[in-house]
C-alpha cells in the first residue's frame, strides 16, 4: 500500500460506494471498473472489425479475456474463458450445449445420472433438473449432513449445523453418473466445500466418466478460483460479486469443448477460435474490458501498491503478460498474495462477529446456519442466522429492525437456496437473515453489526 495509508484505508478508498452509502451491503464495484466501463463506451464502442478504432476495441476485449485467464491460473488459456450475461444464463447455456450433444451424438443415454447439491443456489440446480426432465436423465441429490460437533462451533444439537460431506457424495456416484454439480461455498451456509476431495471422489468413483460443474459465485470474492489446479471441467462465477461489472464467466476445459459440447452460436461461427462458438452471439464488450480493473486491483493489493498514483495510472498488458511465463508467474504470485491478505483480514472480521452470534445462540435467541466457527480457513464471512425460541419464524422482523437505522445492509429470505431452506424446515418466505462481510469492511463495522444484531433479536 502507499506509505501514507494503512491497508484497509487504501482498500476502502478504491470503492466509492463505501464512502457514499452507509448501508451498502454485498460486494461493491471498484471505481476503476466504472471508469473503464465508461471509457470503453465513450472511446471505443464499436464492433470488432478491420480499421484502427475496431482494432483498439478488440485489444481491450482481448485484455479482458487474458486477465480473466490469468486470474484462473498461469496454465489457463483465454480460449477456455466464456462470458455471459450472468452465471445463471451461462449454466442454462451449458445445459443446452450438452443436450444437443445428447441428441446429435448420444454422449449420454436415458437413465444416466446428474448429481446436484442440496446446498447450491438454484443456478446450479434448475438447469440440470430441466435437462433431466427433457432427456430422461436421473437427478440425484447430494444432501447436507450434520457437521461434527468438534468442527461446527455450534451449541450442541443445532439442526442448522450442516455442510456438504464428500463421504455422502461418494455413496451417490455410480458407473452411470455423467455430471456432478456442486458449490465451492454455499451462499447460505458460508462454509467452503473441500473441493480437492470432492473432485477426487467424482473421478475415482465414476472411473473418469463424470464431468464436474462448480459454482464459485460465493467463493470468488474470498478465495482465488483455480479450476485447472482442481481438475474441474466447468467452473463459473459472477464478476459483480468480485467487485466488477454484472457479467458472468465460466471456465470450459478444452476436453469438454472437444468431447462433450455442441456449439451454441450461429452455424457459420462454429469454426471460430476460442469460446465464441459456445455463446449466443457477441459478449458484452465494455464489461469484459472493465473487469481488467478487478484483476489489476488484486495485483496491486498483493503488491501493496494500492494508493500509488504511478501504479494506478499504469494499465497492465494482460495479453503480453500471459505470453511471458515469468511475467505471468509474477502477476499470479501477486494475486495469491492479495487473496492471502483477504483471508487474514476476513478472519479478523469473523473473530468479532461469530463469538457475538454464538453468545446469542447460547441464549436461545438465534441459531447460526452452517459453520459457526471464526476461521476463514473453513468459511467465508457470509453469515446467515435464524431466530429461535421467542424469535422463531421472525427473520423478516429481525431484518427490519436490523436495517431500520440505515446503517447496515443485510438480506433476508431464501437467497435462491430454495431447496436448502426447505430442507432446514424454515418458512420459505421468512428464510434467514444474512450478513455478507468482505475484505473492505473494518473491524469497527464487524463489531457494530454484531451489536446491532443483538439489539434486533432482543426486541420482543
Amino acid at each position: 500500500m502507499s506509505s501514507s495509508a494503512s491497508p484497509i484505508d487504501a482498500v476502502r478508498a478504491a470503492f466509492p460506494a463505501v464512502k457514499k452509502n452507509p448501508e451498502y451491503g454485498g460486494s461493491q464495484v471498484l471505481g476503476t471498473v466504472a471508469a473503464k466501463l465508461s471509457s470503453y463506451l465513450l472511446d471505443s464502442n464499436v464492433q470488432m472489425g478491420n480499421y484502427p478504432l475496431a482494432h483498439a476495441a478488440k485489444a481491450r476485449v482481448d485484455a479482458g479475456y487474458a486477465a480473466s485467464a490469468l486470474l484462473l491460473g498461469t496454465d489457463v488459456d483465454p480460449d477456455e474463458v466464456l462470458f455471459g450475461a450472468s452465471a445463471t444464463q451461462l449454466v442454462e447455456n451449458l445445459s443446452r450445449m450438452i443436450e444437443q450433444s445428447i441428441i446429435d451424438r448420444h454422449v449420454w443415454s436415458k437413465g444416466d445420472e446428474i448429481i446436484i447439491s442440496q446446498a447450491d443456489h438454484e443456478t446450479n440446480r434448475g438447469a440440470w433438473k430441466r435437462l433431466a426432465e427433457r432427456q430422461g436423465l436421473v437427478i440425484k441429490q447430494w444432501n447436507v449432513s450434520p457437521l461434527p460437533a468438534s468442527a461446527s462451533g455450534h451449541k450442541e444439537g443445532s439442526p442448522y449445523a450442516t455442510h456438504l460431506d464428500t463421504a455422502e457424495l461418494a455413496k451417490l456416484i455410480t458407473d452411470r453418473t455423467r455430471l456432478v454439480c456442486f458449490t465451492a461455498c454455499s451462499n447460505l451456509l458460508g462454509r467452503f466445500v473441500d473441493l480437492p476431495a470432492a473432485v477426487s471422489v467424482v473421478k475415482e468413483r465414476s472411473g473418469g466418466k463424470a464431468w464436474t460443474c462448480v459454482d464459485a459465485v460465493a467463493y470468488a470474492p474470498h478465495r482465488r478460483v483455480c479450476p485447472t489446479a482442481l481438475g474441474v471441467d466447468f467452473m463459473f462465477w459472477s464478476w459483480y460479486k468480485v467487485y466488477g461489472p454484472h457479467i458472468g464467466t465460466m471456465y470450459l476445459s478444452r476436453r469438454a469443448q472437444t468431447e462433450l459440447l455442441t456449439r451454441l452460436n450461429h452455424h457459420f461461427l462454429h469454426t471460430h477460435a476460442g469460446t465464441y462458438p459456445f455463446q449466443p452471439s457477441s459478449p458484452c464488450y465494455e464489461s469484459i474490458y472493465a473487469l481488467t480493473a478487478v484483476v489489476e486491483y488484486l495485483v496491486r493489493l498483493g503488491q501493496r501498491s494500492l494508493g500509488s498514483e504511478a501504479a494506478a495510472a499504469a494499465e497492465i498488458d494482460w495479453v503480453g503478460a500471459l505470453a511471458n511465463k515469468a511475467r505471468a508467474a509474477a502477476l499470479s504470485k501477486d494475486i495469491d498474495a492479495a487473496y492471502a491478505w483477504i483471508s487474514t483480514h476476513e478472519s479478523e472480521l469473523l473473530a468479532k462477529l461469530m463469538p457475538a452470534l454464538r453468545a446469542l445462540e447460547a441464549q436461545d435467541l438465534i441459531s447460526i446456519v452452517g459453520d459457526a466457527q471464526n476461521s476463514s480457513e473453513s468459511r467465508a464471512p457470509t453469515v446467515a442466522f435464524v431466530g429461535v425460541g421467542q424469535n422463531a419464524g421472525k427473520s423478516e422482523a429481525i431484518h427490519a429492525r436490523l436495517t431500520k437505522s440505515n446503517k447496515f445492509g443485510a438480506q433476508q429470505g431464501h437467497m435462491y437456496a430454495y431447496d436448502l431452506v426447505q430442507a432446514l424446515n424454515l418458512p420459505i418466505d421468512d428464510g434467514v437473515v444474512r450478513i455478507s462481510l468482505v475484505h473492505y469492511n473494518t473491524i469497527t463495522e464487524a463489531e457494530a453489526v454484531a451489536k446491532a444484531i443483538e439489539e434486533a433479536v432482543r426486541v420482543p
